[in-house]
Parts: C-alpha cells; sequence; structure tokens
C-alpha cells in the first residue's frame, strides 16, 4: 500500500501532501469548535481542557503520525536525486512538513486557549515559542547529519562494523547528543538567569540545607500563556527553571516544596536513569526489527508497521511513562523527608492544577499514558503518609 505513494509523480505527490496537511488542518479547526462548545455546556475550564488534550493526545497524534508515516514515501523518492545533500532534505523536509501542520494547529487553538485559560500571550508569540521548541528539537537530527557527512567514510565503517558495534556506536551518540541538548534548554524556554533578590537567596539557602550547592536558578517567562511550572534539566550542569507565572501565585514555603521535588529528581539520578532508557530503545527496537525480518516472509507491509507502531507504544507509550510516574512519587516522597510540611505542599499541588487548568482525576487508561500520576492520587498518596 505505502508503495503505491512512492510510486506517485512529482505533482500528485505535492497535491496528496496539501490534502494530508488540509486534513490535519480541518481536523483542529473541528476540534477548536467542539471543545468551544463542549465549555459552553460545562461551564469547566478544567473539563474543557482535559477533552482537549485527550482528544489532542490519541486522535490527533494518530492522524499526525499517519502523516508522518506516509509524507516520506511521497516525497523522499524524489528529494534523494539531490545527491548527498538530498540526505539531509530527506530527513529536514518531512520533519518541517510535520512543523507546519503544528504551527497551524497552534493558530487554529489560539483563541480557544484564550477562552479556556484566559491567556493573554498573541498569536505571533504563541508560534515563536512553538518555533523555537521545535527548532531546538531538530538539533540532534542535524548533529547525526554531521557525523555521518564529516566523519570519514572509513571510521564510521569500523564504528557500525559488526552486531555489537552497530548498537553500542548509536547508542553512544544518543548519550552524547543528549547531554548536549540539555545546555540548549534555557535558550528553548527563553529562559534567563535569576536575578539577585530576597527570594533568590533565600532559595539559594533552601537549597543549602538540602546539601545542593551547584544548582542554576533560571526564570522563565510564562505569565501570558500562564502555565505555572518548574523543571530541572541537566546531566552535568544542572539547572532549575522556575515558571514566573508560578512565583507570581505560590507562597515561598510553596514554592520551595515544588523546587524540593525538582532536587528530589536529582538526588535520585532521575535524569540519568531516563537517559539510559533512551539508549536502550536501540538493543530493544533492534531485536524487534530482527523478529519483523525473521517474520518478514509472513507478514504484510502493513503488518510490520503495526508490529513498530506496537513496539514503539510497549517502550515509551507504557514503559517509560510507568518508569516516570514512579520517578514522580518518589520525588514526592523527598519532598516529605525532607522535612516540607505536607499540608504545605499539598496546596502547591492543589495550586498548580488549579493555575494549569488540570483535573484532579485521570481516567484509569489515560493515566497510564501520563508523566505524572493525577493531582488527585498524588495528593492522597501524601495525606496517607503523614495521616492529614
Amino acid at each position: 500500500m505505502l508503495q503505491w505513494f512512492a510510486n506517485r509523480t512529482l505533482s500528485e505527490a505535492v497535491f496528496l501532501s496539501l490534502l494530508l496537511l488540509c486534513g490535519n488542518y480541518l481536523f483542529t479547526a473541528f476540534l477548536a469548535r467542539y471543545i468551544q462548545k463542549y465549555y459552553k455546556k460545562t461551564g469547566s475550564a478544567e473539563l474543557a481542557v482535559y477533552r482537549l488534550q485527550t482528544i489532542n493526545k490519541y486522535m490527533s497524534t494518530a492522524l499526525l503520525i499517519a502523516t508522518m508515516i506516509v509524507e516520506p514515501f511521497l516525497m523522499i523518492p524524489h528529494i534523494l536525486s539531490f545527491g548527498e545533500w538530498g540526505r539531509l532534505l530527506s530527513i529536514v523536509l518531512p520533519l518541517l512538513f510535520v512543523a507546519i501542520i503544528l504551527l497551524g494547529n497552534q493558530l487554529i487553538l489560539h483563541s480557544t486557549n484564550q477562552i479556556l485559560r484566559d491567556t493573554t500571550s498573541s498569536r505571533k508569540e504563541s508560534v515563536e515559542n512553538l518555533s523555537r521548541f521545535l527548532f531546538f528539537t531538530l538539533i540532534p537530527i542535524l548533529m547525526m547529519f554531521l557525523f555521518t557527512k564529516f566523519i570519514p567514510q572509513e571510521i564510521q565503517d569500523q564504528l557500525f562494523s559488526g552486531y555489537i558495534m552497530s548498537m553500542v556506536t548509536p547508542m553512544l551518540l544518543i548519550a552524547l547528543i543528549s547531554v548536549l541538548v540539555s545546555h540548549f534548554h534555557r535558550y528553548m524556554l527563553k529562559a534567563t538567569p535569576m536575578p539577585d533578590s530576597d527570594l533568590h537567596r533565600e532559595l539559594v539557602l533552601f537549597f543549602q540545607k538540602l546539601n545542593v550547592h551547584k544548582v542554576k536558578l533560571y526564570l522563565w517567562p510564562t505569565s501570558k500563556s500562564r502555565v505555572a511550572n518548574a523543571l530541572v534539566s541537566g546531566f552535568i550542569q544542572k539547572n532549575i527553571y522556575i515558571s514566573d507565572y508560578l512565583i507570581a501565585n505560590f507562597t515561598t514555603a510553596e514554592l520551595e516544596s515544588i523546587l524540593a521535588h525538582e532536587i528530589g529528581h536529582i538526588h535520585k539520578k532521575h535524569l540519568w536513569i531516563r537517559l539510559v532508557f533512551a539508549v536502550g530503545a536501540i538493543p530493544f527496537f533492534t531485536f524487534v526489527g530482527e523478529v519483523i525480518e525473521y517474520f518478514a516472509w509472513d507478514i504484510s507491509e502493513m503488518g510490520e508497521l503495526l508490529m513498530i507502531g506496537v513496539a514503539y507504544l510497549l517502550w515509551f507509550g507504557f514503559l517509560v511513562l510507568y518508569v516516570q510516574r514512579v520517578q514522580e512519587r518518589q520525588a514526592d516522597a523527598y519532598v516529605l523527608e525532607q522535612g516540607i510540611e505536607p499540608a504545605i505542599y499539598v496546596s502547591a499541588l492543589s495550586k498548580l492544577a488549579q493555575l494549569n487548568h488540570t483535573v484532579m482525576r485521570f481516567s484509569r487508561f489515560d493515566e497510564t499514558l501520563q508523566t505524572h500520576p493525577s493531582f488527585a492520587r498524588r495528593i492522597k498518596w501524601i495525606m496517607s503518609k503523614k495521616d492529614i
């Protein structure tokens, strides 16, 4: 079936690509209208945001994945005629096509997000934020291409020769690129070093109490997009990014409880564990490929794609997300271990849910595909540990 797309002429490929583009946009336009009606019916921004996120996660993503599968078959046969640089174009152009879809969807959903969350960022700012994120996600791919272009072929043949080296080399490359890319997060978030202030000095003293001395604090501008969050990044130099919207709405004690959670990720080596799973995907999918090759005579082309999809869902959709939810529970436990009052931490989590218009509970199935347990489950666990 996919070979049919690969056999299209250039004009036919362009026409079908435009149909795929319009199909994604029409679905998003329908979704925006549906969510606005749903919001008027329920009067709950939290339920409407959750419904939007759920449909985006499953239906919009499925449509986007289908587009990502078909688009390369349409365009790559024509792109490869450009010679060596055609290899780069064959990687970049399908991703650029997906980026155009995502940016268009962002524009279509902009007014819906304003209605649901009372955001004040302009369409231009929303597109700039997403463009910056997409640009930095391309960096690992460009690094891989530069490796294959400028490393002599003889060295590449040695690095990738043999069964073991064909896995070890890409694993090392993924690890190296992941460490390097973590240094770009401040630019992706448009974050700036937290200026010297009473709050900054108080947070530094708090970190010292937790035996943390080499963490840099950054302010992440999200007041217009109304995102209240904090995150940790970096494998060697640890950085913590705090949204200014969170700071504006939290007490110092509540902010410290959230930052203690991020410090918990550092102390328990969670970022390194996630890197292990990213690297571990190489031998896992190598095994999946061998299974597919072994049964190739008895499996259709669509069957092979289905097996790859199931393997991807098992590894990244269930195993990796399960590990991340366990890590979130461990980071919550770390907060309590540091003597943070449970009532303060519960208040902070409740505020996070409220400020981000997040529902307190997820459906049972949907929670298995979340990076975090639901706020209700986390709060219940905290209360059970401290009897509050």
